[in-house]
């Protein structure tokens, strides 16, 4: 079923879904905005076709205004997803997340931001950048993304919210209304698809369904359930797969012993090569590993004998870690990976917080008017929840991730040496985008047991 209304003089299509629980999520694909009347399915695929111009038409706007990122997007961002990444450990196992779509669909939740909230929201996102500069960077890096069949980078965000007013309306009034404009920025500049629903069962398998869609099954679900005072779900999904520059043969696998950061001895089939991309500082010793893609390479740091892992990591920032790749060293290394494969989730509430984030979270003093209006109390962010998963084998690498922002509503070279890493050990690694400058995955493997 789809739902229409009139928005600054264009129609466009939102679908409506009618057993689902209402949620904002994010999503790349045709843009969508709520609209009145309930139309047939043949027609609304007519009118998506509009919609997909008008992202097409604002994408190629931003392209125009600004051809390259420079360093601003990435000196505004990279402190936050390193952070990100740094607060979002999990101490003594296989950690990973994906600072792009953490920091996207942080950036669409922005848009409804006001006040002490907003301030707060750009000083930790963005390092003070204004939100519409923001909002054209991420519209421009989602207008470059790479999709063929030796790499791609599919990124989708959509927008889910409460739509009940036979359970949720006093007087025939709706209790949660959006903000249209909010709903069209997020539309225009991050191709967010708008889902009005009821947010029951039906939504959460709904929502899980698109989720699973859209990450090509690395991710079959984001959430398990819907509060009550929930008003909206805001939800970025992230895709990465490519296949190495040069593929490993079988004659450079062989087996070998990872040890866990517990002292264990696990039994690991190891790629070998000989790279010519060496990295160093005091902490670390490190390479990258191309892919078929050169936008995108695969960072690996592993701590110096005798260094623990989390201290090192502590003694990271995001400025220095760009410094590090923007001066690797064309020195030949021998490497070795570890295959390996894992999944990941946390609840980046607390974290957020820690960072300077609290306003946003606190049902009393948060700002989100911009968001819509809710009849009975405050709107606030309870939950940010975010999910990876990663492969990395003979053929290339492929990860996935999704973010979801739960909206409440409440009270309250060189002839030198050759050099060797072998990741025998803990260590750091990084899906690295060097066209932006940013990291798009970060993680730790501490076992592969």
């Amino acid at each position: 079923m789809f739902k229409r209304i009139l928005i600054k003089g264009i129609k466009l299509p939102v679908k409506r879904i009618v057993s689902m629980a209402m949620c904002v999520l994010l999503a790349l694909s045709a843009a969508a905005l709520p609209v009145g009347c309930v139309k047939k399915e043949n027609d609304a695929k007519k009118e998506s076709g509009a919609a997909s111009v008008l992202l097409s038409t604002v994408g190629a706007s931003l392209q125009t205004k600004k051809k390259k990122f420079g360093k601003d997007f990435s000196k505004s961002t990279v402190n936050f997803m390193y952070d990100v990444f740094k607060n979002g450990l999990t101490e003594g196992e296989n950690s990973l997340v994906s600072p792009l779509s953490v920091l996207i669909a942080l950036a669409m939740t922005e848009n409804g931001a006001e006040g002490e909230t907003l301030e707060k929201m750009r000083s930790v996102i963005s390092n003070g950048m204004d939100t519409e500069t923001l909002n054209e960077y991420l519209a421009l890096y989602l207008s470059s993304l790479p999709n063929s069949e030796y790499a791609k980078l599919n990124i989708a965000n959509s927008v889910w919210f409460r739509e009940a007013p036979e359970v949720f309306a006093s007087g025939g009034k709706q209790l949660f209304t959006p903000n249209e404009a909010f709903l069209k920025k997020n539309a225009d500049h991050y191709g967010a698809d708008i889902f009005a629903s009821p947010f029951d069962e039906g939504t959460v398998k709904a929502i899980n369904g698109w989720v699973n869609e859209k990450t090509e099954g690395t991710i079959d679900e984001i959430i398990k359930e819907i509060s009550s005072d929930s008003i909206m779900c805001l939800i970025n999904a992230l895709l990465f797969e490519a296949e190495w520059h040069e593929k490993y043969l079988d004659v450079s696998v062989s087996e070998g012993t990872f040890t866990s950061i517990g002292g264990e001895e696990r039994k690991a089939q190891m790629m070998h090569a000989g790279d010519y991309n060496y990295i160093e500082n005091a902490d670390f010793t490190g390479f990258m590993r191309g892919y078929a893609d050169p936008r995108f390479g695969f960072i690996a740091l592993l701590p110096k004998e005798g260094e623990d892992l989390y201290e090192c990591i502590n003694r990271l920032t995001g400025e220095e870690l760009v410094n590090m790749i923007e001066n690797i060293e064309y020195r030949q290394v021998q490497s070795a990976i570890p295959k390996f494969a894992f999944d990941y989730e946390i609840d980046l509430k607390q974290t957020l917080m820690n960072m300077g984030m609290g306003i946003a979270f606190d049902p009393n003093a948060a700002q989100f008017g911009g968001v819509g209006t809710c009849e009975f109390g405050n709107i606030y962010i309870g939950k940010v929840l975010h999910k990876t998963h990663i492969e990395v084998d003979q053929r290339g690498t492929k990860a996935g991730a999704v973010t979801s922002v739960e909206m409440m509503c409440g009270s309250a070279f060189t002839t030198e040496e050759i050099k060797e890493v072998v990741l025998d050990r803990p260590f750091v690694f990084a899906i690295y985008d060097f066209e932006a400058n940013i990291p798009v995955f970060i993680g730790t493997v501490t076992d592969i047991g």
